[in-house]
Parts: C-alpha cells; sequence; structure tokens
C-alpha cells in the first residue's frame, strides 16, 4: 500500500546520539505496520514505500534477517548485509 504522506529518518551521527523519525501521522501508522509485517511475518522482512518532504518517494526496507557475525561486525551499509544483497540481486531479475 502506498500512503502519500511525509516521513523522514534521521540517522543517529555518532555513538550514543539520537536518531529521530518524523512523519505524518499515516506515514508513521504505515511504518509502524511494516515494522510488526518484518518482526511477524513469515518471510522477516518487509518494505514500505513512503514520501520524503520533498514529496519524492522512496523505499523503506526492514528485515530480522541477519546473522549472528553481522551482528557482530555491523558494516557501514546496509547493501553489505547478505540478506539485504540477495534481496537486491532478487528484486533485479
Amino acid at each position: 500500500m502506498t500512503v502519500r504522506a511525509r516521513l523522514e529518518i534521521y540517522p543517529s551521527l555518532d555513538i550514543k546520539g539520537t536518531a529521530t523519525i518524523v512523519g505524518e501521522r499515516a506515514a508513521l501508522k504505515e511504518l509502524a505496520q511494516a515494522l510488526n509485517k518484518a518482526a511477524d511475518g513469515f518471510t522477516g522482512f518487509h518494505s514500505v514505500h513512503l514520501y520524503k518532504g520533498n514529496g519524492h518517494d522512496y523505499e523503506i526496507f526492514i528485515t530480522r534477517n541477519i546473522e549472528e557475525s553481522e551482528w557482530q561486525n555491523m558494516p557501514k551499509r546496509s547493501n553489505e548485509l547478505e540478506f539485504v544483497k540477495e534481496y537486491t540481486e532478487m528484486r533485479l531479475l
């Protein structure tokens, strides 16, 4: 489901920093549903398309499919996670 509502995610910039999510009500509700689907769903992942403040849409990809070794040595970029790599490759087929 596409919700034409705005959401921005500001990552924490340092250790013990604060990540901030700001969004319109509909976007926050859609993000909450996507988080629940990723957490409780059979596949362990879900994605949702929302809109930035400038009106451009983007995908938020959520997964619980991560290996313990990756948790112990978290890569700097999400596209370096094995499951994210596999998901991206499947989408390109």
